[in-house]
C-alpha cells in the first residue's frame, strides 16, 4: 500500500491544489468500470468514468498502429500478475472468514 504524501499535482502557476483518486469496480451491469474522481480545492468533485474495456481497446489500437506487440505481452503480463494478486487478497479474506466461522461452529456444537 503507498503512503499518502498530500496532493498528487498543482494546477495553474500558483498551485491551486488537485487530488486525484481512482478506483476500479462493475457497474450494474457488471461491466468493469475505472473511475477517476479529481478534488479541486474549492470546487465540486469532477468524477470521471470509463468502461475498462474501453481503455484497452484504446491500449490496443494504439500499439496495432505501430505494430508494437512487445508492449502488448508486457502488459498482458502486468495484469495477469495484477489479477493474481487481487485473487491472492481474495483468498485470505475468504480463508479468514471460513476460519472465525469454523471457530464459531465449534463452539456451539460443544454446548
Amino acid at each position: 500500500m503507498s503512503e499518502d504524501i498530500g496532493q498528487d499535482a498543482n494546477i495553474f502557476p500558483d498551485g491551486i491544489p488537485l487530488f486525484v483518486y481512482t478506483f476500479l469496480e462493475h457497474d450494474a451491469d457488471g461491466v468493469l468500470q475505472h473511475e477517476t474522481t479529481l478534488q479541486i480545492e474549492g470546487e465540486e468533485d469532477i468524477i470521471v468514468t470509463k468502461g475498462f474495456y474501453e481503455i484497452i481497446d484504446e491500449v490496443k489500437d494504439e500499439h496495432i498502429d505501430s505494430q508494437d506487440y512487445n508492449s502488448l505481452y508486457e502488459l498482458a503480463a502486468d495484469l495477469t500478475k495484477e489479477a493474481e494478486r487481487l485473487r491472492e487478497e481474495a483468498e485470505r479474506i475468504e480463508n479468514s472468514t471460513r476460519s472465525v466461522a469454523d471457530l464459531f461452529n465449534a463452539n456451539d456444537r460443544t454446548t
